[in-house]
């Protein structure tokens, strides 16, 4: 009972309470406020997803949920500039709503490619670093393009909203409903809470985008409504993530210690760098030390001949390189 309070609690009261905080600072401050809040919050998560689907990869080796960390540390770039260069927030005020909006339409066409395209990453065949670096790139064009002369029409004062604007979301909503398809295909590769949490971001990016076909002011109702609906789909992304990179492995080792504990030789779980990250009473024994003794040292220093360099060892070697090493046996006096 306690976990589905706990899972409700995250899935709504949360979203729900940060929703009523920037209304209420609309309400009292007017929109630049609340639209400064909502990008702030956009920008923090999508920060956040980055560094924690970076730095566990090396233990969930989720090709799915990296690529959607990486991308979105980059779209949370571009969704900054935005929020500073959104008419009243003054820290850019010689630029009209054409480089604010060219910053947005940006990073939500980024982010829908991101998302259509994700089913189907393999790190095998391509870099993290230069996809990161692709990625920062293309920011930095993006930001190029909204500060120069060729920022793309995309708002008029008075008129409202340019036809290559109405376009590019509606090519969006049909790319996001192409995407619905692709992650219904596969479906089975993915943890069933993840599908979940992935096909209701869609649909309310869906949503968002269909409304922000709308707005003639930027200070707006409706401008207001659409970026309710990508606070909550982001939101969603993150949830998966946090679910998915966090959550679920600890459970897992949690229900596998007892049986790890009752494995009757020495056995060690250690990561790329053959550092030591957990061992079983076996291993204290046969070493003769405690766990914190043995936890977060080398596993050559301790299991490996002392002959041989590290540099130079060959099951080092292979724990550096992520590969296998079958039938091979260590003799110590």
């Amino acid at each position: 009972m306690g976990k589905v309070i706990r899972k409700f609690y995250f899935i709504g009261i949360v979203p729900l309470i940060f929703i009523f905080s920037i209304l209420l600072a609309r309400y009292i401050e007017g929109h630049v406020l609340f639209h400064s809040l909502a990008e702030i919050f956009t920008v923090l998560v999508g920060i956040t997803m980055a560094v924690i689907s970076y730095f566990t990869y090396q233990f969930t080796k989720n090709n799915f949920l990296l690529y959607l960390g990486l991308g979105y540390f980059w779209i949370a770039i571009l969704n900054l500039f935005h929020m500073l260069t959104f008419k009243g927030v003054m820290i850019y005020p010689e630029y009209s709503a054409n480089t604010t909006l060219t910053f947005a339409v940006s990073s939500h066409l980024f982010e829908v490619l991101l998302l259509i395209t994700a089913p189907f990453i393999n790190f095998s065949f391509i870099s993290k670093t230069k996809l990161f670096l692709l990625y920062g790139f293309n920011s930095a064009f993006i930001y190029w393009l909204a500060f120069s002369q060729y920022s793309p029409n995309l708002f008029i004062e008075g008129v409202g909203l340019t036809s290559l604007k109405v376009a590019a979301e509606y090519v969006m909503i049909t790319i996001l409903i192409a995407a619905l398809f692709v992650y219904t295909k596969k479906r089975k590769l993915l943890d069933k809470s993840v599908y979940r949490y992935m096909i209701s971001a869609i649909l309310l990016i869906i949503f968002a985008q269909f409304i922000l076909t709308f707005y003639t002011d930027i200070h707006g109702y409706i401008n207001m409504l659409g970026h309710i609906f990508r606070f909550l789909a982001i939101w969603m992304i993150f949830l998966a993530i946090v679910h998915t990179l966090l959550h679920k492995p600890f459970t897992l080792m949690a229900q596998e210690s007892s049986t790890y504990e009752a494995i009757p030789i020495p056995a060690i779980v250690v990561d790329h760098d053959g550092i030591i990250r957990q061992v079983n009473k076996a291993a204290e024994n046969f070493l003769n030390l405690t766990k914190d003794e043995i936890l977060h040292h080398s596993n050559h220093t301790l299991f490996h001949d002392k002959n041989i360099k590290e540099s130079e060892c060959e099951i080092c070697e292979v724990i550096r390189n992520g590969g296998k090493l079958e039938s091979y046996e260590v003799f110590k006096d």
